[in-house]
């Protein structure tokens, strides 16, 4: 009811999401068992140069099947390019300028890495975008509901948990204070709901 929570884990390099609930969490890493899919990605290039440019990347994770309307809505400007995109690019580009100025040999400090407007490290976003990216890029099919049943459990476990990635994608606009007050709200209309419904029951 109250959205995932982002927890970030830093000695172990990746990030866990843990649901309003509390009593699932799940865990994403980038570590070397995913160079491969790196390789695939790069031959996988429209123009067949065998490299991917940084235009490439933004139109797969545009590409990407988003589910919220936030998360698909075209509002940013990333890094370098001259056209709206939305937020996964915008992250993307973010984390993508610092590596630039890292590998350039620019000044980089750990201010670097924190979006201003919400005080949050880009790190703990990575693993959620290269969550979303392989989403795009395998074209992982949507399971298809159950004739007579009110529900699948597969398609509930991939619908239910790209909504909790792209919910904690989400927090990466807004401080620690405006998610908690923004959680609190949502968990209020949701008690007033609950009683009205249990009073006209």
């Amino acid at each position: 009811m109250g959205g995932p929570r982002l927890v970030q884990i830093p000695k172990y390099g990746c990030c866990c999401i843990q649901n309003s609930s509390g009593r699932r969490s799940y865990q994403f890493r980038i570590g070397t068992e995913h160079r491969s899919v790196g390789k695939r990605f790069r031959n996988s290039d429209p123009h067949g140069r065998g490299q991917v440019r940084l235009w490439d990347v933004y139109d797969k994770l545009g590409d990407t099947p988003w589910r919220g309307k936030q998360t698909k809505r075209k509002q940013f400007i990333p890094y370098l390019s001259r056209s709206r995109r939305n937020l996964g690019c915008w992250i993307y580009g973010e984390i993508y300028r610092v590596r630039n100025d890292f590998l350039h040999g620019n000044s980089v400090d750990a201010n670097g890495l924190i979006v201003k407007r919400s005080k949050r490290n880009l790190f703990g976003y990575a693993p959620l975008l290269y969550r979303m990216a392989l989403t795009g890029f395998l074209k992982l099919p949507e399971p298809a509901s159950i004739p007579g049943a009110d529900w699948s459990r597969e398609r509930y476990d991939l619908i239910a948990n790209q909504g909790d990635i792209e919910k904690a994608l989400l927090t990466v606009l807004l401080t620690e204070a405006q998610f908690r007050a923004d959680r609190a709200a949502r968990l209020a209309r949701v008690r007033i709901t609950s009683r009205r419904t249990a009073l006209t029951a």
